[in-house]
């Protein structure tokens, strides 16, 4: 248990801080609300890892909305840079997407539902 609070706890505060950061990187225009709404609802699923890891046996059943939610950002990162359209910088949080998806597989697989 010890493991899934430290890493829903880690994986909620590095995305607080990635998707929070999307706010100072354009003025807010037509053009860049979709960032806006991307760093909002993302900054929402970091607040529910904080909540996974208070308790991560009671918030389980949520755990493979969390897996979801990182494949869904790098899935579409993959596939723009298999066309060249994102260079190896921006696939790298592809890659970390991935990374916690793998670790909140694991740790879906090793928490016990409660009785």
């Amino acid at each position: 248990m010890r493991f899934a609070r430290i890493s829903f706890a880690l994986a909620g505060v590095y995305g607080l801080a990635a998707t929070l950061s999307l706010y100072f990187r354009a003025p807010l225009s037509p053009d860049t609300q979709w960032l806006y709404g991307f760093a909002g609802a993302a900054a929402a699923t970091q607040l529910a890892y904080l909540l996974i890891a208070s308790d991560p046996v009671r918030f389980r059943p949520v755990i493979p909305v969390g897996i979801v939610s990182k494949c869904s950002f790098a899935i579409p990162m993959t596939l723009l840079y298999a066309r060249g359209a994102v260079g190896p910088d921006s696939f790298v949080f592809a890659l970390i997407d991935y990374a916690l998806a793998i670790l909140f597989a694991v740790n879906f697989v090793l928490l016990k539902p409660r009785a």
